[in-house]
């Protein structure tokens, strides 16, 4: 038996169940004519993407700001549209959308998670210092 994986026929005939095609039996039966399998095959390929790209979308939180109504497989986010092909328009390009979908981490908010962090560790250091003080005095009496 072949593993779905493989670049087989039968692999390939197995696939079509994943993007909500006729089985292979009915594409016997009557089969359709080029341009309408192909144009059936894209919007169901484009289908599937976009329904894929909404689950993540759900699941990741640094997506949450994205607009899922105007999804389109094909056509590029318009942040990408004016980027011309050299190194810092696209070092830009990434930045924007690291901003547009807030995984960007300012210097602002990055001072209060440091600090945060740091207030943590200062804390522990404090009372471990107080123990040993406390243990140092007790010897001494």
């Amino acid at each position: 038996m072949k593993l779905p994986k493989d670049l087989s026929f039968f692999s390939s005939i197995r696939r079509l169940h994943t993007y909500n095609l006729p089985t292979a039996c009915q594409l016997f039966e009557s089969p359709p004519s080029k341009d309408v399998w192909k144009a059936k095959l894209n919007s169901a390929v484009d289908q599937h993407t976009i329904a894929t790209w909404r689950e993540e979308i759900q699941e990741k939180h640094s997506l949450r700001y994205i607009n899922t109504d105007v999804l389109s497989v094909g056509k590029t986010h318009h942040l990408y549209t004016y980027v011309r092909p050299n190194r810092i328009d696209i070092l830009r390009a990434e930045t924007k959308a690291k901003l547009l979908t807030g995984t960007y981490i300012l210097q602002a908010n990055m001072l209060t998670l440091i600090s945060q962090e740091l207030h943590s560790m200062l804390t522990k250091i404090y009372r471990l210092n107080q123990a040993t003080l406390i243990n140092q005095v007790l010897d001494c009496i």
